[in-house]
């Protein structure tokens, strides 16, 4: 792999400019009097690609532009129309004539060491990744890299990195259209697949009482990728990344019943994920945290014949409340929808509250 450049050479290919070589690669054999059933394939690419090209700009972080109506992803439906332009024998493995696999970048655990510079840790450690070995399969047409490129590009966006790296590879191996983007792609998509390996088995590796640590190291280093990435597309998939694992956090505390320990992890949620499209999702995890709060007080009182704590079931009552109006905000109908409901049932609670006390 070439070195990398400060701060970070991974950097994409503009859309515009994948979208003017696809279409051209899918649509120049058109004047060569094929078959009709090669044309009609050939004009099936051309709209999967032209679809797909559409929502790669989406920021799949912070908003539902990929998702229609129905709640189908872009991706998974250009994916599919894909997946019947391929040939048989298409996806087949690389050869093993190379170290294949990618050790976990990172595996000693995610730290202020793991920047993307050349000479940091990280920076070595992907500028040594392997590079796959050649496909055993017949040489391509141009036809076949434009289709693996096109999913490899919605592999990605998918968050199936290493399947995507794969796809990159494919089309780099034949040396030939569009084999320097997909080398740019496939260098990216290792980072991606090494990080999301490395996070996997070093959280599920750990002892309960060390699950938390690994989990806040990880979300460093998601967060040290974003940054690293700036502008790029595949900003907003680290982004995914650190916000998943912070749900996780917040939901391994309420799994222990520690509710206050999840309210305050809610509550970084919250203020970290303003931007995302799931804000008012997390807006009413925690609206239903506190809430939990309150009607736990108030089973206490009922259980122990103690007076019930009324400033602490009010303040939790409260920001349950505050949360819920929050999230009635959300662009989102079903969400909305959701938000009212909460508070509509949090009302009926409270009024069958006061009628115990009074």
């Amino acid at each position: 792999m070439a070195s990398v450049p400060m701060p970070f050479s991974l950097l994409l290919r503009t859309s515009r400019l994948l979208a003017a070589s696809v279409s051209a690669a899918a649509l120049c054999a058109c004047a060569g009097g094929k078959a009709p059933a090669d044309l009609l394939r050939e004009r099936a690419l051309a709209l999967s690609v032209s679809d797909l090209q559409m929502h790669l700009s989406d920021d799949t972080y912070q908003s539902y532009a990929h998702l229609d109506d129905h709640g189908r992803n872009a991706f998974d439906v250009a994916l599919w129309r894909l997946e019947q332009l391929r040939k048989p024998g298409a996806g087949a493995a690389p050869e093993a004539t190379d170290n294949l696999s990618l050790s976990p970048i990172g595996a000693q655990g995610p730290g202020s060491s793991q920047s993307l510079a050349p000479g940091s840790p990280l920076g070595a450690r992907l500028a040594a990744a392997p590079v796959y070995g050649r496909l055993s399969t017949e040489l391509w047409t141009d036809e076949d890299l434009v289709i693996e490129f096109a999913r490899a590009r919605a592999l990605g966006r998918l968050r199936r990195y290493e399947d995507a790296a794969n796809a990159f590879v494919r089309v780099e191996t034949e040396k030939r259209l569009l084999a320097k983007a997909a080398r740019d792609h496939r260098e990216i998509m290792q980072v991606f697949s090494s990080l999301a390996e490395a996070t996997t088995s070093s959280v599920q590796a750990a002892e309960p009482a060390g699950q938390l640590p690994a989990i806040r190291a990880w979300i460093r280093a998601w967060n040290g990728l974003a940054v690293a990435l700036g502008d790029s597309e595949y900003a907003s998939l680290a982004q995914l990344e650190s916000e998943a694992l912070e749900q996780a956090e917040v939901e391994i505390y309420a799994a222990d019943g520690d509710i206050d320990g999840a309210i305050d992890v809610c509550q970084r949620l919250v203020t970290h994920h303003r931007l995302s499209k799931l804000y008012p999702r997390h807006l009413i995890r925690l609206g239903d945290l506190y809430a939990e709060v309150a009607r736990r007080e108030h089973r206490r009182a009922q259980t122990t014949r103690e007076p019930l704590n009324v400033s602490r079931y009010e303040h939790h009552l409260e920001r349950a409340f505050a949360a819920y109006e929050l999230a009635s905000e959300a662009r989102k109908p079903t969400l909305r929808r959701e938000a009212r409901a909460k508070i509509e049932s949090l009302l009926a609670f409270h009024e069958g509250v006061r009628s115990d006390v009074h």
